[in-house]
């Protein structure tokens, strides 16, 4: 770190950073009109000229642009000296001669100019337009290089985008870093105008039966456009209304249940060029965002969508099912771009994406989000780079598993499952790293592959519900006196036998000498296969300890389906009724349908009438839904919360930890 002086006061700033962004750091306000912390420094307005010294040059001073002079070791820096101050007023009066009716301007002139009068004679048709140069930077450095400079000195003005193969692609980048708002961008219902051109706007639309009401898309989208509404009828759903849709495509790739869609982008036709992607040398899927320009040669290599964050999960499994080597994200600038969380959102995809990867054997660093150089031809170096990149063959290139047809959860856990069904067991190594297991203990808690359904809720519910009642678990094994650890299978909650020998003999190899199943119907697949072992669930033998202890403190009333057994917990009111619907059956399924939502809403309703705080899910399936139902944000109808059985009998016996 450096060390320089900023109008008396001592700061540090690291070698290379800018005067300007060190003092704007540091809360000490230059102003700058040309500037924008995402594009090269550019020094036009002179604004920002500051006066600086140096011990070594015996008491000379000199003016420098604070946007491009580099902080150096015990440079003394003046921001607001005489000279400064005149240079500064002579700028702003001769820019709001320019632009008289500029906001901006006359602003800036208020703050740092003195009182606002007309110095110098006004420029005859004034626009608010001050030349410093931003549009056309950010559409050099960040888009597509369609507007420019042109002539020279009072005829200097900027080219616009007017031939029919002007190249403006309508991102609106030029708009966005204007600081006078001379560039406007006009949104009308489905379409876009910018410099005079119309553009189609990909506006999303909600399937209402598909729709759960999750609230995803709402905490997603830029500008806040998706709106939960619920009915005179009491049912609800997700609204995007068309006169306000930006078109980013956000909200599609939250949607955990197919049921946010936009026309210029079919899924299925989607689906079909990952696939294409996929399977033809060099098996490289990369999707990238309109500011990315390719010749006509290049754009079939890769598929361009309304923004990177639009790219969803299943999507980028999709492409490695096909055989993809490689899937890359390629974005712009998120500094200056309308979707401004776009980015963040892709990166998130992406990450979790490939752990998956990871953890279903395709391979480390198959997945990955870049941002090409600055400059027009920055994406398409970038794009050249990575096909003629050596990857690592796709593992099952020779036996592909079956294809994703479909954008949504339930056809990526199809996949999954046919990959564990051939003997993949997933990799719980990151699953399991904040988990207080023993290595090596006789005790397995055993997960199947229930941690592929977790993996994929984990986009929904922001947590790994599963792994959360798994820790709880482990606490409390861990204040009976108990260690254990956690092991993943191939097998389902009613796997093949096939599958349950192959679980069977990895538990063998661990030398375990009791098996805890998570989910209680695999503890029946995996006993005939481990003889002289104990196996038996999870919840079972929590519950039997629990029955030994002393009630704690706080008491809960839990509402469970009449006719069910109930064991007694200490500290737990069961409150059985009639009323309420029996659990769910069949397999889980992320895309609900009404009469599953319908269930799901009446059990917290009637647990409400009922005066319990909770009401019993029978399995971690059925928790795991219910969780992903009311999680935080959906529009909730009662304040009942799911729990399960292992849940209750953990909160016995001392066990706590969310996972």
């Amino acid at each position: 770190m450096l060390t320089l002086k900023i109008d008396g006061r001592t700061v540090e700033a690291p070698a290379g950073a800018t005067l300007l962004s060190v003092a704007t750091e540091a809360g000490i306000e230059i102003p700058a009109i040309c500037h924008h912390s995402s594009l090269e420094p550019y020094g036009a307005c002179r604004l920002c000229l500051v006066e600086v010294t140096h011990p070594s040059w015996k008491g000379k001073t000199k003016l420098v642009t604070s946007c491009s002079y580099l902080v150096e070791e015990g440079l003394e820096v003046m921001t607001a000296t005489p000279t400064i101050v005149y240079y500064r007023k002579v700028l702003l009066g001769m820019l709001l001669a320019q632009c008289p009716g500029s906001k901006t301007v006359v602003e800036l002139h208020r703050r740092f100019g003195g009182p606002v009068e007309l110095e110098y004679s006004a420029k005859p048709d004034a626009v608010d337009c001050i030349l410093c140069g931003l549009c056309v930077r950010v559409c050099e450095e960040h888009s597509t290089s369609a507007i420019a400079h042109r002539h020279r000195s009072v005829l200097r003005d900027i080219a616009l985008p007017e031939s029919e193969h002007h190249g403006c692609v309508g991102c609106g980048a030029c708009a966005l870093v204007c600081p006078t708002g001379f560039i406007k961008f006009v949104r009308e219902e489905g379409r876009w105008e910018v410099w005079g051109h119309d553009f189609d706007l990909p506006v999303a639309t909600v399937h209402v039966e598909r729709c759960h009401s999750c609230g995803r898309c709402e905490e997603v989208c830029p500008v806040q456009v998706p709106r939960i509404v619920l009915t005179a009828s009491g049912d609800s759903y997700s609204y995007i209304s068309p006169a306000f849709c930006q078109g980013c495509g956000l909200c599609v790739a939250a949607c955990p249940s197919d049921a946010i869609w936009q026309e210029p982008y079919p899924a299925q036709e989607l689906m079909a060029r990952i696939r294409t992607l996929a399977e033809r040398e060099p098996h490289v899927v990369a999707f990238v965002c309109p500011r990315s320009p390719f010749p006509p040669g290049m754009r079939d290599k890769v598929i361009e969508l309304p923004c990177i964050g639009r790219v969803t999960l299943p999507m980028i499994l999709a492409a490695l099912a096909a055989g993809a080597r490689r899937v890359l994200l390629i974005g712009r600038d998120q500094e200056t771009c309308f979707f401004d969380n776009g980015e963040d959102v892709a990166r998130l995809t992406a990450d979790l994406a490939g752990r998956m990867a990871h953890m279903m054997g395709f391979g480390a660093g198959r997945v990955e989000v870049r941002v090409p150089e600055r400059g027009r031809t920055g994406p398409l170096d970038l794009l050249k780079e990575e096909l003629q990149r050596k990857n690592e063959p796709n593992p099952y290139a020779d036996e592909l598993p079956p294809a994703v047809e479909a954008d949504n959860y339930d056809e990526v856990a199809v996949m999954l499952r046919a990959l564990c069904e051939r003997g993949i067991t997933p990799d719980i190594a990151d699953w399991k790293a904040v988990l207080p297991t023993t290595q090596g203990a006789d005790t397995l808690i055993f997960v199947n592959r229930l941690l592929i359904l977790d993996h994929l809720a984990y986009a929904l519910a922001d947590a790994f519900v599963l792994r959360g009642q798994v820790h709880r678990a482990l606490n409390a094994l861990k204040r009976l006196g108990i260690d254990a650890d956690v092991l993943s299978g191939s097998a389902g909650c009613t796997g093949s036998a096939e599958a349950f020998q192959r679980d069977a003999e990895a538990i063998k190899a661990r030398g375990a000498k009791r098996v805890l199943c998570l989910c209680p119907e695999s503890a029946a697949g995996l006993k005939e296969h481990l003889p002289g072992v104990e196996v038996e669930p999870l919840r079972d033998f929590m519950v039997q300890r629990a029955q030994q202890v002393e009630a704690p403190a706080e008491h809960l009333r839990v509402a469970a389906p009449a006719g069910m057994k109930l064991p007694e917990l200490p500290g737990v009111e069961w409150v059985e009724s009639e009323e309420l619907p029996p659990h769910p059956e069949g397999t889980f399924s992320f895309s609900l349908s009404g009469e599953m939502c319908k269930l799901l809403k009446a059990r917290g309703e009637i647990t409400d009438r009922l005066g319990a705080s909770h009401f019993l899910c029978d399995c971690p399936a059925d928790y795991l839904r219910s969780v992903l139902f009311l999680r935080q944000g959906a529009w909730c109808t009662s304040l009942a919360q799911p729990i399960t059985l292992l849940e209750l009998a953990c909160r016995a016996n001392g066990g706590a930890g969310n996972g």
